[in-house]
């Protein structure tokens, strides 16, 4: 599996951001679950260590990390690997074995992989999971969002102009958007962002459910070396669903 950059995901948002792949009918990932295993469960941006065998459609075997005799690690949701490993391995528990039936427009589509993949070629995997590691942040909920606010800890909502005035803003946030409209990171986000928080101190993000600032979390912690971050995982849609106070 070939990884890509996180700088990537970072500039290309608009369909993980936004969801406007929700408007369109999605190709169907198949999911059979050999072994449902015991250990730590897998999540978004968790840390994975995987075996695999990976099949063509017509059963021709190209490509095994047990071959290798080496196991593959990557992150779950850092668009790391194709769409169908980031959707089929998400939830897996260590010691747990899946098939996943990739169809093209979750694996290489169009185009294939190089003389190894055809162009629209759904493709086959056993994978196993072997380790994983949790994600370098850790995701809260509103009532550790208010123990930690009371604590001073800044909270940065990454939201836009037009989020904050139709919805309002928790107290004391520091307003900083990380993206327009179009999912296009903001210039210079990170710098005004570095120069509000240093990396050892504690931060809290927040946007509308959490997606948003889960990646810039990851990135922040994985990338930049910040060790204490926190994400609001479920946004400020969440605070405001629980009738907690908002400033508009």
């Amino acid at each position: 599996m070939k990884k890509i950059s996180i700088y990537i995901i970072l500039s290309n948002l608009i369909v993980m951001l936004f969801g406007i792949e929700d408007a369109f009918p999605q190709p169907k990932l198949e999911v059979t679950i050999l072994n449902k295993g015991t250990g730590s469960e897998a999540v978004k941006h968790s840390q994975v260590t995987v075996h695999y065998t990976g099949w063509l459609e017509n059963g021709e075997k190209f490509d095994s990390s047990i071959d290798r005799g080496k196991p593959f690690i990557f992150v779950i949701g850092s668009r790391e690997v194709i769409s169908g490993w980031d959707m089929g391995v998400n939830g897996m528990k260590v010691g747990g074995k899946r098939i996943l039936t990739i169809p093209p427009e979750l694996a290489y589509g169009k185009s294939g992989a190089g003389n190894t993949i055809p162009p629209n070629t759904t493709l086959k995997f056993e994978i196993s999971l072997l380790d994983v590691r949790p994600p370098p942040y850790k995701n809260i909920g509103n009532s550790e969002l208010q123990h930690l606010m009371k604590k001073g800890i800044k909270v940065f909502d990454i939201r836009r102009q037009d989020e904050w005035e139709t919805t309002g803003v928790i107290d004391k946030s520091i307003k900083l958007t990380a993206f327009s409209k179009n999912g296009a990171l903001m210039p210079n986000f990170f710098k005004k962002l570095v120069n509000k928080v240093d990396r050892n101190q504690e931060m809290i993000l927040i946007c509308r459910t959490g997606n948003r600032t889960s990646i810039i979390a990851n990135y922040l912690s994985r990338k930049m070396g910040y060790s204490k971050v926190y994400n609001v995982k479920n946004g400020i849609k969440m605070w405001i669903d629980k009738k907690l106070p908002i400033l508009k």
